[in-house]
Order: C-alpha cells, then sequence, then structure tokens
C-alpha cells in the first residue's frame, strides 16, 4: 500500500523513537561527508552523561564493514562504486556492506557502563530492539527480530517484519575514561527503491570478489508497510504514549 503524499514519515518516526526510548537526543542531517556522520556515534559522551539517543541521516553512500576494508581489493572496489555515484565509507562493526541515503533513518544509542558489564552485547540488542519495536507500535506495524535468508548483512538481530527485513542493526564496544561505552545501531528503510540499494551493495562486493547475491522481496521499506488509516491514527497513538 502507498503512503499518503501528505505526511512526512521521516519525523514522524523520529518523534515515536524519542517518545519509545525517552533519552536525550540529538537529531543530525547528512553534512555532505557520509564518513564525518558515521563517526559522529564515536564521539565522546558529554561529562555526566551515562546514556544518549541520536536520530540521524546520511549522503548517499557504501557503507562497508571492518573486515571488509582489510580486503587486499578495498580501494580498487571503493574506486568501483564511487563511479557508479555510491561513495564507500566504513564503521567499526562486524558484517557486511549496507547502504546510507535519504530515506533511510539512522538510530544510535550509546550508554555508559562498567567496565566488568556481563553479556552487554545480548542484553543492549534486546532493549534496543524493543524500544524500535515499541516505536513502530505508534503506526501498528508488528515487528521482531531475526534472520532473514536472501537479505543482505542478514543477521539475528535483523528488525523484521514477517520474513522481509526492515533494518539491520550493529553494535561496538569501546572502553573510555575508565568505562565501557557501547553502541547500537539501526538503519531502518523508510522508503526508496531497494532494487538499486542492491545494485550498489552487489556491485562494491563483486569488485571485492564476492559473488553473494541479495533478493529485494527478503527487504521491505516502511512506507511499503503504511496503510493511510495506519499513518493517520498516528497522531492520535503518539499522543496517547505521552500523556
Amino acid at each position: 500500500m502507498r503512503l499518503r503524499s501528505d505526511i512526512d514519515l521521516e519525523p514522524a518516526l523520529r518523534r515515536a523513537l524519542e517518545s519509545s526510548i525517552g533519552l536525550p537526543c540529538r537529531v543530525e542531517s547528512a553534512s555532505g561527508d557520509p564518513q564525518a556522520m558515521i563517526d559522529g556515534d564515536f564521539l565522546p559522551l558529554p561529562r555526566g552523561m551515562a546514556s544518549e539517543l541520536r536520530i540521524w541521516s546520511n549522503s548517499r553512500c557504501i557503507v562497508a564493514s571492518r573486515s571488509q576494508a582489510t580486503r587486499r581489493e578495498f580501494s580498487a572496489a571503493c574506486a568501483v562504486s564511487e563511479r557508479a555515484g555510491w561513495p564507500v565509507a566504513t564503521r567499526g562493526s562486524g558484517g557486511s556492506a549496507v547502504v546510507h541515503r535519504p530515506g533511510i533513518l539512522n538510530v544510535s544509542i550509546r550508554r555508559r557502563l562498567p567496565l566488568d558489564s556481563q553479556r552487554w552485547m545480548t542484553r543492549g540488542y534486546e532493549t534496543f530492539l524493543g524500544h524500535l519495536i515499541s516505536a513502530l507500535e505508534l503506526f501498528a506495524v508488528d515487528c521482531d527480530a531475526g534472520e532473514v535468508p536472501g537479505a543482505y548483512c542478514d543477521g539475528r538481530f535483523n528488525l523484521r517484519i514477517g520474513d522481509r527485513k526492515l533494518a539491520g542493526t550493529a553494535a561496538h564496544s569501546g572502553v573510555r575514561d575508565g568505562s565501557r561505552i557501547c553502541l547500537f545501531h539501526a538503519s531502518i528503510v523508510l522508503s526508496g527503491s531497494i532494487r538499486d540499494d542492491i545494485a550498489a551493495i552487489e556491485r562494491f562486493e563483486a569488485a571485492l570478489g564476492s559473488v553473494q547475491r541479495y533478493e529485494p522481496a527478503a527487504h521491505v521499506s516502511l512506507a511499503q508497510l503504511l496503510a493511510p488509516a495506519a499513518v493517520g491514527n498516528y497522531e492520535e497513538n503518539l499522543s496517547h504514549a505521552v500523556a
């Protein structure tokens, strides 16, 4: 079903996320430098702040994982992708390549934990995904977490609708000022061409020597899911959530 043309989905979802998560929020728009936007997730947490929410967009790019960035073919693959209009940035987490672009909303939470924190990753993912699922419930969208065969950068912490992937997630942990700083990140597809995203990823990964192919039907955007009635009821749902 098509989204009503008079609904701006990105600020609506941002408000739902802020309501669900309830943390101090940093909202940032694409700066034109994709790598700088990704690196913004690793700025020091302000002194005395235990947690922070960042909701942000990025310019069109391929985001390569740390393992892909170590491949000897990486520089040549970056050149191939950039000639096709998809510059390459890198991230500190694992997995494989993903896309950032207008129409994809990035959500990052950082938390300061004791150095001896146990099971930080599993518990952190569960909490993070719970926030995302609660926010999307305001749009009458039912999500869960799990693998999606045929999706790019597949993993057990995908945010999915049935057997389709709506968002990929990633986690990273580092030590700073005597604390463990844990980052959890999601890229939620709001709108745009999933086929173009997959073509860009396959082009980049083929230049790295991969023969992996992905299925457009394994992915979905939020705009494809929302009936006009569901979006029309969003403001009422949100007002009840924050009352």
